[in-house]
């Protein structure tokens, strides 16, 4: 995995490669366009056309992992809840930043 952005961010980022900001291009989980000053991730993937490389914001990465806010509170359906796991009024990447600084305000640590 490689990463990208202004500074390391994650202990990854001691050990794997810096590549270019992709500056424009959607990020893999919210599609939003990453920006100048995103730090993230590049993915590969497999598709029917043969392998792609894809970005991912950090915070994007990270909800994909640990999940939304509401999910992390135990409040979601997983739990026996009535909410969905990010809140419906953030837009993706808005709620995948929420779910990152609850994470790593609860645990402790950084992604």
């Amino acid at each position: 995995m490689q990463w990208f952005g202004y500074k390391p961010f994650a202990p990854i980022c001691d050990i794997e490669p810096h590549v270019e900001t992709p500056i424009g291009e959607p990020c893999l989980w919210c599609e939003e366009p990453i920006g100048p000053d995103a730090n993230g991730f590049m993915a590969e993937l497999q598709t029917p056309i043969g392998m792609v490389i894809r970005p991912w914001h950090h915070e994007c990465y990270l909800r994909m992992l640990v999940g939304g806010v509401n999910h992390q509170q135990r409040r979601c359906a997983c739990f026996g809840g009535d909410l969905p796991s990010d809140p419906p009024e953030m837009t993706i990447h808005e709620a995948a930043i929420a779910a990152a600084a609850l994470y790593n305000e609860t645990e402790g640590s950084s992604l």
